[in-house]
């Protein structure tokens, strides 16, 4: 009877239980961060998807790399093309004679019977002494020199750094791509880290309701005390689930702070939930160009199976991909290398000239009076210079060359390979990923059915507690579940919206090495250094440009 009697009661609670968990298991429509830990300290601060977005694009220092890399590539263009410029050097000085070997040679020499030498006032009345025993010299100069070639050695140099130029700037675009993935990825994994935990610890106050009531029941004579035991035993094992979920969300916080280079201690509120549309419309904002790769605004309520995603033409070429784009520059330096070796031994002309003007001035009259003081001497050179024997230097030279250019071109096809397959690969994923959250709605409303009628069956007393505490489990797994799906998909059309720009394999799929650092010599006093390509997911695409730099 008294069994009976308390069973209205529990049914009475059951549809708000079932609720409770229904609203505890559905996506989050806004994620909450940790709060304030003590009175006084940081202040909670709202983070959305576009403030990460602006956070993390002066705080990378991957980006600021590219971007140092790139302005170094900038100087290296105008230090490539300063070889085949003229060179003007202006100079200045003055020589102050110690010791004159003139004076000297004169007082050892010097006939003792004759008269002593007439006082002219310090002035030199000799022109050899003027020239060779002034006291004081100023000299003022002006060199200029052009090289002169009757080859293609005038233009390697400079097409050679702007290929190097290019390389820096598809890598720059390549380092913010993958930074917006990468703040993306990080974002998407606290929301849903902080979801779990809200979910892990409905789930213990569930488990602790369930335990006093049987604890109430078993006290009644209501139920054995094998249940009491059983809902005791699922409440303690869920708050080590709990305090995992808390771990695992305090990691992933700090490493969202670490991109975005915000404190680690400062607390923060993500106020972007995943699937809906503010979130849609700044993943669709943060693209690198004019395009909108996938159309934004709706957010996740219109995914089907059937949409074809939306990609630009050149997102499907593998010509477009910056990576590929990269190896077909290092392609283009590498035979500009080649026919630089190969020009070597051809003869090198360079034309010169030097304006200098000289005043000798005696001791009591240190400076020039006047422009006419200075005395002028102006040279022209022409020089033609050949190689005659190296012992092997540019027969090496060219060796090398020759498998620098080789071994590009091996890589571009590997580039343009990989490429295709990247394509396919994303758009895979994407199509995945929108079957995983579809099916993941339809599990997530049967478990919420499944633990409603669950704790309706054990209020009246068929099932047993074990059958409430799987169900919930199940109907928490698919929640979870839930969050995953939508993180998966965001991410996936993200990777589709900045594919042309990301390295390849990034978010998934093949990796491409690109061509390797070499070195060689452009044939008019500029050595050009190849910077690597190698991608690697992950990673923000290719490092800077080489140095260009005077040949010793």
């Amino acid at each position: 009877m008294t069994r009976l009697s308390s069973a209205p009661s529990r049914r009475r609670r059951l549809p708000l239980r079932a609720a409770a968990l229904v609203v505890a298991t559905s996506l989050p429509t806004l994620a909450h961060a940790q709060q304030p830990s003590a009175t006084g300290g940081p202040a909670l601060r709202p983070l959305s998807i576009e403030d990460a977005f602006r956070l993390a694009e002066t705080a990378s220092e991957p980006v600021r790399i590219s971007e140092a890399a790139l302005l170094r590539a900038r100087g290296q263009v105008k230090q490539a093309r300063s070889t085949v410029l003229p060179q003007v050097t202006a100079t200045a000085g003055i020589q102050r004679l110690l010791q004159n070997q003139f004076d000297a040679i004169t007082r050892r020499f010097a006939d003792p019977n004759a008269p002593p030498p007439v006082d002219t006032g310090g002035q030199q009345t000799n022109p050899i002494q003027l020239l060779f025993a002034s006291p004081n010299t100023w000299t003022v100069s002006l060199q200029a020199s052009q090289p002169l070639f009757l080859d293609r050695r005038l233009t390697i140099a400079a097409s050679t750094a702007r290929a190097v130029e290019d390389v820096a700037r598809l890598g720059l675009r390549s380092a913010r791509a993958q930074l917006r993935y990468d703040v993306a990825s990080a974002y998407f994994d606290a929301v849903v880290a902080e979801r779990s935990r809200q979910l892990a610890e409905s789930s213990l106050v569930q488990t602790e309701r369930t335990f006093r009531q049987a604890s109430l029941q078993k006290r009644v004579g209501t139920v054995a005390e094998f249940d009491q035991l059983r809902a005791q035993v699922s409440r303690d094992a869920q708050r080590p689930l709990v305090i995992q979920a808390t771990q695992q969300r305090d990691i992933a916080y700090i490493r969202l702070r670490q991109l975005l280079d915000l404190p680690l201690t400062q607390p923060i509120e993500l106020v972007t939930a995943i699937q809906d549309a503010e979130m849609d419309r700044a993943l669709a904002a943060s693209r690198l160009d004019t395009e909108a790769r996938p159309s934004a605004g709706a957010g996740l309520v219109g995914v089907t199976l059937d949409a074809t995603p939306t990609l630009a033409q050149r997102d499907t070429q593998p010509e477009q991909r910056t990576a590929v784009r990269q190896a077909a520059l290092s392609v283009q330096t590498q035979q500009a290398a080649l026919t630089a070796a190969r020009l070597e031994r051809a003869p090198a002309f360079q034309l010169s000239t030097n304006y200098s003007r000289f005043a000798y001035q005696p001791n009591n009259n240190f400076l020039p009076n006047s422009f006419r003081d200075f005395f002028p001497n102006w040279t022209v050179t022409f020089g033609l210079s050949i190689p005659v024997w190296t012992s092997g230097r540019i027969s090496g030279s060219i060796m090398q060359a020759e498998a620098n250019v080789a071994e590009a071109k091996a890589r571009l096809v590997q580039a343009r390979d990989a490429a295709a397959v990247d394509v396919e690969l994303a758009l895979t994923s994407l199509r995945q990923a929108e079957a995983t959250w579809l099916a993941s709605e339809g599990t997530l409303t049967q478990a919420a059915r499944a633990l409603q009628i669950a704790e309706v069956r054990y209020g009246n007393g068929v099932s047993t507690q074990l059958e409430v505490d799987d169900v919930r489990n199940l109907a928490l797994q698919a929640g979870i579940n839930r969050l995953q799906a939508a993180r998966d998909l965001q991410l996936a059309r993200l990777r589709l919206s900045l594919l042309r720009d990301l390295p390849i394999g990034a978010g998934g799929g093949a990796v491409v090495a690109g061509s390797a650092q070499n070195t060689f010599n452009t044939g008019v006093g500029a050595t050009v250094t190849t910077p690597s390509q190698t991608q690697r997911p992950g990673t923000g695409g290719a490092q800077g440009a080489g140095a260009l730099g005077g040949r010793n």
